[in-house]
């Protein structure tokens, strides 16, 4: 999604994660979690509310809508290359605090404990996303990263 300049990189990956490939849950702990796959995403309350209205909202629209399907349109008859300039059809829209409540300042990677149920995982945290990889995973993703910082820096 977004109008594209110019593609820094890109690799392909593997299609299942190595880490909690099918994994769902939203959790209240410390603040609130959602774990889709291999990603999670925290919320303060207020947050969270904000955003469990706006997927209501969103929901009951496209709903309403006759669930429709995504707008693709080949861009100059080519049918690999999608005109990623159709307007979204917007099934809610509103605003959040820009500054985070949870977790607004940090950017770190750590390396965890192995578990049973997750061998070599690497912790990627930015802001309130997180991003659970395995190591093989992680260092695809920080050589795709290096090649599209080189190229940014190289303009």
């Amino acid at each position: 999604m977004g109008w594209i300049e110019k593609l820094l990189s890109k690799t392909t990956v593997r299609a299942v994660s190595d880490i909690y490939p099918d994994f769902f849950s939203i959790e209240r702990c410390e603040n609130f979690h959602i774990h889709f796959r291999n990603i999670r995403q925290v919320f303060s309350e207020d947050e969270w509310e904000i955003y469990c209205k706006g997927v209501g909202v969103a929901y009951h629209k496209w709903v309403s809508q006759g669930k429709p399907s995504p707008i693709v349109e080949q861009e100059d008859g080519d049918p690999f290359k999608k005109n990623t300039k159709i307007p979204p059809n917007y099934l809610f829209q509103g605003k959040v605090n820009p500054v985070h409540d949870e977790l607004s300042e940090e950017l770190a990677v750590e390396k965890q404990i192995d578990q049973p149920y997750a061998k070599n995982m690497i912790h990627v945290h930015y802001k309130s996303l997180r991003m659970d990889l395995s190591v093989r995973e992680f260092l695809e993703f920080v050589d795709e990263m290096t090649l599209a910082a080189r190229e940014l820096r190289t303009r």
